[in-house]
């Protein structure tokens, strides 16, 4: 169930109202009730995986339970081996057996369907063992854990929640005006993001990468108009999708980290993960980086660790060589990253023009640096991606494949919107606290923007969402589905 249909509205409307009735009496009938609705909201995609979905949250709950009370390695161990197995055979079963069966040594191809959701929901149950393990959290009710696991607003593409972030939020959880109104507004935001902006930029990414995928001769302003569009698409199909899922969640009462903020400012790759898909690089970080020893053994088992991270961030993507290579280049990314601020060049000239060339420069190489990752990230193989990249590097012309002017005027107003404009969390007045990014709050002279319960934002929200609702005829899903 799509959240930018028809049915989906339906679906919350009736979800709140019984969530109204509901937490009159007991605040526990209001938890069984959005377990309830969220198993059907998912089982709306295929009833036959709300049994997985089910079997794996009742096994973990059973696992976490051990190790709390026995704080077992070996029960942790099984309980991790049996998570990543378990994705592993759903995600690359597929892929393995494809490429036996080109080399000739397998003759029977698997066709598994890739469950939705599965990447997410497995991760945040292998936080919640690693936290019981580690005794950071009070191990869960059955009820807590089910809701844990299978909160619709973000059980199919996260944010990815740690349990100790959504357990003390549970026991409050509240429907009221205040909650509906700030949730709304950015849910809105989120669906204006991917209908109105999204959705458009496909018009200039398939053709291109198609184009490209079967040796077509690409023309370079058309290569780097398509990766430019995927580059937007992207991010405003997955922000907004977030947006959605934190906005829903306000709805309820209930506050989910967050999962982006501007990372198309950033100036260097280590920032750039710090504000791209937030909850994604903690858990690499947290429960991957610092488990392999993060940089307490040295720089180079640091450079290492990082690159053996982020493939395996690139793994958790999808099975595929071109996931691999994204993986491994941002891993790179990193490593050089560091190594380049350890040797000084985090150094920056004292005039005030000086200090802006250079935040000029490391921003264009940020972006770039970027911008070839999701070529190898969204083309179909290795070929596609090489053969787009040589366009974009090596001046080639070609027949257009795409409308090149409206492209263009597509791509700045995109790039606009997220270099000058106040992203979503500042406009409803979320920061971040206490992390790297700098940006945490407006400026005073922007404060003016920040969404306010009053007239004016009520008409802009309106407007908003009556252009998104004319736009849901033929709705697309979000890309971040098959991941």
């Amino acid at each position: 169930m799509l959240f930018n249909t028809y049915t989906f509205f339906v679906f919350l409307m009736a979800v709140l109202a019984v969530g109204l009735i509901l937490q009159g009496s007991t605040r526990l009938l209001l938890i069984w009730w959005l377990v309830v609705a969220s198993i059907a909201f998912y089982g709306n995609w295929h009833h036959r995986y709300v049994v997985l979905l089910i079997g794996s949250m009742i096994f973990n709950y059973i696992v976490g339970m051990a190790i709390a009370i026995t704080r077992s390695r070996t029960i942790f161990v099984f309980g991790i081996i049996a998570d990543v197995g378990l994705l592993a055979w759903f995600k690359y079963a597929n892929w393995i057996s494809a490429n036996l069966s080109s080399a000739g040594l397998w003759n029977d191809p698997t066709h598994i369907v890739l469950p939705l959701a599965i990447s997410f929901f497995t991760f945040e149950q292998i936080s919640y063992l690693a936290d019981c393990r580690k005794g950071l959290i009070r191990p869960a009710t059955i009820r807590e854990y089910a809701f844990f696991v299978t909160f619709f607003p973000k059980l199919i593409a996260g944010p990815i929640v740690r349990f100790s972030e959504l357990q003390p939020q549970i026991a409050r959880m509240r429907i009221d005006l205040a909650s509906l109104s700030v949730g709304l507004t950015l849910f809105v935001i989120g669906l204006c993001k991917k209908l109105l902006v999204a959705d458009y930029m496909v018009q200039f990414v398939t053709p291109v990468f198609d184009q490209a995928k079967m040796g077509g001769n690409v023309a370079t302003l058309d290569a780097w108009l398509g990766a430019l569009s995927y580059t937007f698409q992207l991010y405003f199909d997955f922000s907004g999708y977030s947006d959605m899922a934190i906005g829903l969640s306000l709805m309820f009462g209930l506050s989910l980290p967050l999962n982006f903020y501007s990372p198309y400012k950033a100036t260097s790759i280590i920032e750039f993960w710090r504000r791209w898909h937030m909850t994604l690089s903690r858990f690499l970080r947290d429960y991957i980086y610092f488990p392999l020893g993060g940089s307490r053994r040295g720089p180079v088992r640091r450079y290492i660790n990082l690159i053996v991270v982020m493939t395996v961030g690139g793994l958790w993507h999808g099975a595929g060589a071109t996931f691999v290579v994204w993986g491994a280049l941002h891993g790179s990314y990193l490593a050089v990253n560091h190594l380049f601020r350890a040797a000084g060049g985090g150094w920056k000239p004292i005039s005030v023009g000086a200090q802006f060339g250079c935040t000029v420069i490391y921003w264009i190489l940020t972006f770039v640096a970027v911008v070839v990752g999701w070529v190898f990230f969204r083309a179909d193989g290795a070929g596609t991606a090489v053969n787009l990249l040589v366009a974009m590097f090596a001046p080639t012309s070609g027949a257009p494949a795409i409308d090149q002017g409206l492209a263009v005027v597509a791509v700045l107003i995109a790039l606009v919107m997220t270099l000058v404009a106040p992203n979503s969390n500042q406009l409803i007045g979320r920061q971040v606290l206490g992390s790297a990014v700098t940006e945490s709050k407006l400026v005073d002279a922007r404060k003016w923007i920040v969404w306010q319960p009053n007239a004016t934002w009520a008409i802009i929200i309106g407007v908003g969402l009556f252009a998104a609702l004319a736009s849901m005829s033929t709705p697309r899903p979000f890309l971040y589905f098959t991941f």
